[in-house]
């Protein structure tokens, strides 16, 4: 199953409604600016795993020793105190400079505030990550195979 499907799958359908609800907007709303957001995240990645094993990294190594899924067991506590989950930092980390750029691009696209989008990607961020923790850890990936995960297409 392709990366973006397993995300998706695992991440919109299910917090949609409850991020929507505690930040006010619509189910819709929240589905628009989190697959968004994935598209963009996942797109970032399989570009830097596809320049350089080297990118990659020090991504599998922080999914390896951080994200090992649990935090999918915690959704609940994770939308009621993103700021705890250090989604803003995995933005930065993902995008450098680029991150506060996404959220902005992501509010043009949507037509929805940037309040909302910057805590909605705030909250999804360690969900992608937590979702890579748990494929990684399943899957008993080495780094060639999470290179390789990471750059599959459909």
């Amino acid at each position: 199953m392709e990366l973006e499907r397993i995300i998706k799958q695992k991440i919109s359908q299910y917090i949609a409604g409850k991020v929507g609800g505690k930040f006010g907007l619509t189910i819709e709303e929240s589905e628009r600016i989190i697959n968004e957001f994935i598209t963009m995240f996942l797109g970032k990645m399989r570009d830097n795993a596809t320049r350089s094993p080297e990118m990659t990294r020090p991504l599998f190594e922080a999914v390896r020793d951080d994200h090992d899924g649990s935090v999918l067991e915690n959704v609940e506590t994770l939308i009621s105190n993103s700021e705890g989950f250090s989604g803003d930092k995995i933005i930065k980390h993902i995008f450098g400079e680029q991150g506060s750029g996404i959220e902005s691009l992501i509010t043009k696209h949507t037509n929805l505030p940037a309040e909302q989008v910057t805590k909605i990607t705030e909250v999804v961020a360690p969900l992608i990550m937590g979702v890579l923790g748990k494929e990684q850890h399943d899957q008993n990936m080495d780094q060639n195979a999470f290179e390789k995960f990471l750059s599959e297409k459909e």
